[in-house]
C-alpha cells in the first residue's frame, strides 16, 4: 500500500491540497478530497489483493512441490526435444526452487534420451504426483513437525530467543491448520447429506402414550427409554418445523430454571427485563434480606455483579439526544449520498457516519 501511495503521490497531493484550500471554492476542496479518497480506497484494496490466499485444493509441503516441479521439468524436456528450443532459464529455475529444500539435488540429464524415455518419465511422474496429493495433508503436518522440532529453543542465549519465536509460529500454525482441516471434514460430510435449509425435523414419541403427552421431545430422548422403542414423526410443514425449533429453543433457554437465580423468590424479583428495585440493590452490593441467602457461593456471585467503588462516583454516560444534537448531527450531510449509507464515496468511514447519528 505504501508503494501505491507512493506511486500515485498520495502524501503530496495531500500536502499540496493543504496549501492551496485557503484559495479553493467548497466544492472544489470537496472534488479534490473525494479523488483523494477514491485513490486511498484503490491502494487498500490493491495491498489486500496481494496479500490474500489464493484457494488451494492441496495443502502444500516439500513434497507436493517437488513432485509438481519434476513433472513441469520433463514435460519441458519434451517440448525441447520436438522444438528443438533452448530452455535453460525454465531448467535453472526448477533446479533452483528444488535446491531450496535439498541442496544436494542434481536434475537428471536428458542428453542421450528419447521422445519414448521422456514420455515413460513423464508417465511416471504423474503416478507420482498423484500419490503425493492423496497423502498431501499428511505430508504438510510431517513438514511442520520437522520445522518444529528444528525450531526447538537451544541453550545458546543469543539464538535462543529467535528460536523460541519460530517454534510459536510452527505451533500456531499446527493448531490452526488441524482445526481448520477437522471443520472442513465436518462441511463435507454434511454437505453430501444435505444441501441448503432445513428440510425436515425427527420428533420423537415415548412408546406409552400417556407419558408421551406429558414430555417434550428432549425430555422423550433423556427419559432413559431404548432407543428402539421410540417412534419417530418426520415434519416437513416450514410452519410446523419453524414452531418446532422455537419449543426447542425455549425449552434449551430454560434449562438454568433449576438455579437459585432461575426459580423462586430471586427470579421473580430481578424480572425478566432486569429492571427493578431488586436490580438496583444488587448493583450497589445490597442483597435484600428477604430472600434469606445463606448459601456461600450464590451469596459471592451476587456480590460480584456490585459497581466498583471507584466507578460509583463517576457521571453517569449522557445518553439522550436533543433535537438539536440530531441536527448538528446530520447538518453536514449532503442529501445525494443517503445519510444511512455513507458520507465517503470509498464506503470506509460508513461507521462513523451512523455514530454521529447516535
Amino acid at each position: 500500500m505504501t508503494k501505491y501511495y507512493d506511486d500515485h503521490r498520495i502524501f503530496k497531493r495531500m500536502d499540496r491540497l493543504k496549501q492551496q484550500s485557503p484559495h479553493m471554492t467548497r466544492k472544489q476542496v470537496s472534488s479534490r478530497l473525494n479523488a483523494l479518497n477514491r485513490d486511498m480506497g484503490r491502494a487498500m484494496l490493491h495491498a489486500e489483493n496481494q496479500l490474500r490466499i489464493p484457494p488451494r485444493k492441496y495443502a502444500w509441503s516439500p513434497d507436493l512441490r517437488k513432485a509438481g516441479l519434476l513433472l513441469r521439468y520433463w514435460k519441458s524436456c519434451l517440448s525441447d526435444f520436438y522444438q528443438e528450443s533452448d530452455s535453460y532459464r525454465t531448467h535453472a529455475s526448477i533446479q533452483q526452487r528444488l535446491q531450496q529444500h535439498d541442496r544436494r539435488y542434481q536434475l537428471p540429464s536428458t542428453d542421450d534420451m528419447s521422445d519414448v524415455e521422456i514420455r515413460h518419465e513423464i508417465s511416471q511422474a504423474c503416478v507420482h504426483l498423484r500419490k503425493v496429493r492423496k497423502t498431501h495433508l499428511e505430508s504438510r503436518f510431517k513438514n511442520l513437525e520437522e520445522l518444529l522440532a528444528e525450531c526447538e529453543p537451544d541453550k545458546d542465549p543469543i539464538t535462543r530467543e529467535e528460536s523460541w519465536r519460530k517454534a510459536t509460529i510452527v505451533s500456531n500454525t499446527i493448531r490452526t491448520e488441524t482445526i481448520r482441516t477437522i471443520f472442513r471434514k465436518i462441511g463435507h460430510a454434511v454437505k453430501s447429506k444435505q444441501s441448503g435449509g432445513i428440510a425436515k425435523v425427527a420428533i420423537p414419541h415415548h412408546p406409552n402414550p400417556n407419558k408421551d403427552s406429558d414430555l417434550t421431545p428432549r425430555q422423550v430422548l433423556e427419559s432413559g427409554c431404548d432407543p428402539a422403542a421410540l417412534s419417530w414423526e418426520y415434519v416437513t410443514d416450514a410452519g410446523a418445523i419453524e414452531r418446532h425449533l422455537l419449543d426447542y429453543n425455549k425449552e434449551n433457554f430454560r434449562k438454568a430454571a433449576a438455579s437459585p437465580c432461575g426459580h423462586g423468590v430471586i427470579h421473580d424479583a430481578l424480572t425478566y427485563s432486569g429492571i427493578s428495585a431488586a436490580n438496583e440493590s444488587i448493583l450497589q452490593g445490597e442483597i435484600p434480606p428477604k430472600w434469606n441467602v445463606e448459601d456461600g457461593l450464590l451469596r459471592s456471585f451476587l456480590a460480584s455483579f456490585a459497581i466498583p467503588e471507584n466507578l460509583k462516583d463517576k457521571r453517569d454516560i449522557k445518553s439522550t439526544i436533543t433535537d438539536e444534537d440530531f441536527k448538528y448531527g446530520i447538518s453536514g450531510w449532503q442529501e445525494s449520498t443517503g445519510i444511512w449509507v455513507t458520507t465517503s464515496p470509498s464506503y470506509r468511514i460508513q461507521i462513523s457516519s451512523a455514530s454521529r447519528c447516535s
